[in-house]
């Protein structure tokens, strides 16, 4: 037979002191699921043999339906209770019908279990663990527990939707670690950090897995890392782990087609304070859309068209694409004006508040729902709620853009000048290909025909010099910087 077992030494309790349900729900590859009580005896063939509880502890693949309607209620019920019988006759032997062992409990504990038991290294061996990609004391903690077995036992990590082996996770964990310790030295500000993250993740080029391979090739931390297929979540999962290790927290946000058999899309949401460029809001990095076409495409490092930009611009990117975000299905421009009209007439709908919920919780903040719902007068509340709205349509100005784009690329080019060139014609390539200059554009033809310069034909830089005096950066200053690279790398 075919079943699964949760080994535990212990209930676990919520902040209120409740106890939690730990027990396993029977998965769908499985006839039937059991969970089994250890203390201090390791040997799981004499527990078994003494105390395999009775049906309370065993659950059967929940088919009601599915076997009522293809052989009725009767002979269903009869089916598993032979299914039972079967088992309590063979409880000395009962390990022989599991094929997935799953262990809730601390790792030298599991050791202790594994070591008395080698049979079980024959089955899935399952950690009810989920281990976020900051945790890193914790799964070396595991390891270290259980090195010898760390080839046998998965486990679930961020940024994975598949079970991978700990030894291998272990691994992944090894090279976020390396790679943000690297980025660590630098000392970067907040918003320098991602933009450099940035620069590193979407040196890839978008591919698919391959017909006989499984969707998480393209998609998985462990498998993105070690081989070239990558796809929109394989982006955004590697840009959230690099960020998440390095202490910025950040959202992966899905995006669905809005025509059936249409693939979806997915995205990086962060929250962004960063006091040395005067950074307050929220958000969104498309690392895809922005990533290197081919192999021998150096192209995509002079554009960072889909760098930091607010909701609203990728919402009308999205119209164009047919896709739709899954989160804060109410969002709109207009957002705070409709809270406020529904708190005056108080009259909600419960997707309005649950869109503002999440607002809240992005921008690391605390909704007090009851004074909507009860519609408690607090002027402080409103202010907040302004406060939260305002943080999602605060485009970065461009000048500012321009002066974080010019610090992070004099990084860079000096770690590998050959790969990240830095010159003053960099720069304006970059912020030709980066920003929307048509508005700027026509101000600038009206002041040149109203001054008699209607054959200017240097418009785009006319604009880029003007950006860079608001930056604080003049051409002197990227020429001299340029030479002081040149003679550090002949040095």
């Amino acid at each position: 037979m075919n079943g699964s077992i949760l080994i535990y030494d212990k209930m676990d309790e919520n902040d209120n002191g409740e106890i939690l349900n730990i027990f396993t729900s029977v998965d769908s590859n499985f006839l039937f699921s059991s969970d089994l009580f250890v203390l201090e005896e390791n040997d799981l063939k004499k527990i078994l043999s003494k105390e395999l509880v009775e049906s309370s502890l065993i659950r059967f693949k929940k088919e009601e339906s599915f076997l009522t309607n293809l052989i009725g209620v009767k002979k269903a019920s009869k089916l598993k209770k032979n299914i039972f019988d079967s088992l309590m006759k063979s409880k000395d032997n009962y390990l022989s019908n599991i094929t997935r062992v799953i262990f809730s409990m601390h790792p030298s504990k599991i050791k202790k279990i594994l070591d008395s038991n080698k049979e079980l290294l024959n089955k899935e061996i399952v950690i009810k663990e989920y281990f976020e990609l900051n945790e890193y004391d914790k799964i070396k903690l595991f390891m270290n527990e259980l090195k010898d077995y760390s080839g046998n036992i998965k486990i679930l990590m961020q940024g994975n939707d598949e079970y991978f082996t700990l030894k291998d996770c272990y691994d992944i964990f090894q090279e976020i670690i390396k790679t943000g310790e690297e980025i660590k030295k630098i000392n970067l500000s907040p918003m320098e950090t991602i933009m450099y993250t940035y620069d590193m993740v979407r040196n890839k080029v978008y591919k698919y897995e391959d017909e006989d391979e499984p969707s998480y090739v393209s998609r998985s931390i462990n498998e993105i890392l070690h081989n070239d297929k990558i796809v929109c979540l394989g982006f955004s999962n590697l840009f959230n782990s690099i960020l998440t290790y390095l202490g910025i927290d950040n959202d992966v946000t899905t995006l669905h087609a809005k025509e059936k058999n249409k693939s979806g899309h997915a995205r990086n949401r962060i929250y962004i304070k960063d006091d040395k460029y005067g950074i307050d809001g929220i958000y969104y990095f498309d690392a895809t859309f922005d990533c290197k076409k081919d192999e021998n495409d150096k192209s995509y490092l002079n554009s960072y068209r889909y760098f930091a930009r607010i909701k609203n611009d990728f919402i009308n990117i999205d119209q164009k694409y047919q896709i739709v975000e899954n989160y804060m299905e109410e969002y709109s421009l207009d957002i705070y004006e409709r809270i406020e009209k529904s708190i005056e007439k108080r009259s909600f709908k419960p997707n309005l508040i649950s869109t503002i919920s999440k607002m809240f919780r992005i921008c690391h903040k605390e909704f007090k729902i009851e004074n909507i719902v009860f519609g408690i007068q607090d002027d402080d509340f409103l202010v907040e709620i302004k406060d939260v709205c305002d943080k999602f349509k605060k485009p970065i100005p461009t000048n500012v853009l321009l002066r974080l784009i010019n610090n992070v690329r004099i990084i860079e080019n000096e770690q590998n000048p050959d790969y990240y060139p830095y010159s003053y014609d960099v720069l304006f390539n970059i912020f030709r290909k980066t920003f929307n200059l048509e508005e700027e554009r026509k101000v600038v033809r009206l002041l040149n025909c109203i001054f008699g310069d209607s054959n200017h034909e240097n418009i785009d830089e006319d604009i880029f010099k003007r950006k860079l005096y608001e930056s604080g950066i003049t051409k002197k200053n990227i020429d001299k910087k340029q030479k002081v690279m040149k003679l550090k790398k002949v040095l």
